[in-house]
């Protein structure tokens, strides 16, 4: 039906009544799903939308699309209702399944019907739902149980099962809608998820293997039946020492790294950024948050994990209503929200406690920036206390502990509101004419009169540097030259430790452009790079992953992107 491109009518977004028929009409036309099914599909924030559209055979359907997912159609002409591929992805089990191979797909997508002999009858015989003609049937693959393909069944179920009718059985299935025709691809960059095969195969493949071993334990026995009499005990022993051995010695089964370093990375994300941060581009929320979130030694590799594309992953957690997918021009998408309310969100426990830094330290010769603060004359009165003097250097964390300690030895909070804190006579010297403050401002008003420094340790050469006051962010401008041309121009590497030289050349290499070092520039910090053509996309991919930079350091990135709109 949708083998070739459909014509659109018209289209309008549900309210909150015609939501409420849509999801009860659903629960009496498929009694497998449940009610928490549809609160979970088609909840009061979902966005559900009808579309109408007319086949290129001139035949009148309606689309309905939850967050710009197609999930459902009705054909009105003949009164046919049926799930899509991507609903049966989000709810195996709504309707029966006939199991076939790829190339029986081939020819379904080709415009075939589905008929007797293309499928796998043991799939029928694990299947307990019975089902009776005209109604909507899945198919799946031998090899992955994620549906390929829905359509309306034209015989009864024991038609195909009872060996004395099936021989008259010719169609099992009309087909409607595959994987892979322009209903699949109103879904933009949308591929077969994988779910593994049909438990039924695993079934078989168990019985298989007990059969022949049963049947070759038999053989066995009656050939040495006088000689198992005689070594019983012994080899009772023998199959008991060997049977412990082997527990002991036996790997444990690989698991998936990359993809469960995903799944932590992406759940943390979720819980932690605010609402107000969406809508965010799929490739900043990768670099920005999901990078940023690695565990510290860890390192993802995302064509390792069971998605190999991050696309991939996140239209299985827009279909699992973890996150809404907003459709872009020029078939790119956006992630317009997180819901952090979600269950698994929200019973997310970080097992590694980590928190987000602007450059995650994974291995040698990466960079690591921390802020640190130094003991001024203004505030040595508060930190003599602790033994330290003039120009000792001190983390946040160091001064907020020296902090908490003192209050607590001095009793310092306010027996009736325990935030604010009355300060003692050292206190209100440092912060001159406060007598009452909240922990927080007080804090702060103490790392005021600290001086401030930013220490970039691990550098390429060995070297930890220190900047004085606030750190210069990696600088990316772009300008024209002589003759029209534009160039790219990147400042103050050398204050995050990168090697300016070997950088400009991976730079050369990669962007397959000029590069030119300019040795000093006006309110820069070190030698300005200067390369051919807008490169700050290329530039940026070298420092994510060669010294693990976010963009938080860094300014101007918005430069990468140029769209062009069509005349």
């Amino acid at each position: 039906m949708f083998k070739k491109q459909f014509k659109l009518r018209c289209q309008n977004q549900l309210k909150n009544t015609e939501k409420k028929k849509f999801g009860s009409d659903l629960i009496s036309l498929f009694p497998a799903l449940k009610d928490e099914d549809i609160a979970s599909l088609i909840s009061s924030k979902e966005s559900v939308v009808r579309i109408k559209v007319t086949t290129f055979k001139d035949e009148e359907v309606d689309i309905y699309c939850v967050n710009k997912i197609p999930m459902y159609i009705e054909v009105v002409d003949s009164n046919v209702r049926l799930p899509t591929v991507f609903m049966l992805w989000k709810f195996p089990d709504m309707v029966p399944v006939y199991t076939i191979s790829e190339p029986v797909l081939d020819k379904l997508k080709n415009g075939a019907d589905l008929f007797f002999p293309g499928i796998y009858k043991e799939g029928l015989l694990h299947c307990d739902v019975n089902f009776k003609k005209k109604d909507p049937i899945g198919v799946n693959l031998i090899s992955n149980k994620a549906a390929v393909a829905v359509g309306v069944s034209l015989c009864d179920k024991s038609d195909v099962v009872d060996p004395n009718l099936n021989k008259d059985v010719g169609k099992l299935l009309k087909i409607y809608h595959t994987a892979g025709d322009y209903l699949f691809k109103m879904q933009n960059n949308s591929s077969l998820m994988q779910l593994g095969p049909p438990s039924w195969t695993v079934i078989n493949n168990q019985a298989t293997t007990l059969d022949s071993d049963a049947v070759e334990e038999l053989s066995t026995e009656k050939l040495v039946a006088k000689e198992v009499d005689q070594e019983e005990e012994n080899l009772s022993q023998t199959v008991l020492n060997e049977s412990k051995l082997a527990e002991l010695q036996e790997p444990e089964p690989e698991k998936d790294v990359n993809s469960e370093l995903l799944e932590y990375c992406f759940m943390k994300s979720v819980k932690t950024i605010p609402k107000t941060l969406y809508p965010i581009l799929p490739a900043t929320f990768y670099g920005k948050y999901i990078l940023a979130n690695l565990p510290e030694g860890k390192s993802l590799n995302l064509k390792k994990t069971r998605w190999k594309k991050f696309s991939i992953f996140l239209q299985e957690k827009s279909l699992e209503g973890i996150i809404k997918l907003q459709q872009l021009p020029k078939n790119e998408f956006t992630i317009a929200s997180g819901n952090s309310d979600h269950p698994l969100v929200k019973s997310f426990v970080d097992p590694y406690n980590v928190v987000s830094v602007v450059i995650d330290s994974k291995g040698d010769n990466k960079p690591v920036i921390q802020q640190v603060y130094f003991v001024s004359a203004a505030s040595l009165p508060f930190f003599a206390k602790f033994g330290l003097k003039k120009h000792d250097e001190l983390t946040k964390n160091d001064v907020r502990n020296h902090l908490n300690d003192y209050i607590k030895s001095e009793n310092l909070a306010d027996p009736t509101r325990p935030e604010f804190i009355v300060l003692d006579p050292i206190l209100n010297q440092v912060l001159k004419g406060e007598n009452v403050i909240s922990r927080g401002n007080l804090l702060a008003g103490l790392l005021d009169k600290m001086s401030v420094q930013h220490k970039v340790s691990n550098c390429g050469n060995g070297e930890t540097i220190l900047h004085k006051g606030k750190m210069p962010l990696i600088e990316f401008e772009t300008c024209l030259r002589t003759g029209n041309k534009k160039v790219t121009l990147i400042s103050n590497l050398e204050c995050y430790g990168v090697n300016v030289t070997a950088f400009s050349k991976e730079l050369q290499h990669k962007a397959a452009a000029s590069t030119t070092l300019i040795p000093s520039v006006p309110g820069k910090k070190g030698p300005q790079i200067q390369v051919q053509g807008n490169q700050v996309a290329v530039a940026f991919s070298i420092l994510k992953e060669k010294y693990n930079m976010t963009d938080k350091c860094m300014k101007g990135l918005e430069k990468a992107v140029k769209s062009k709109s069509k005349k």
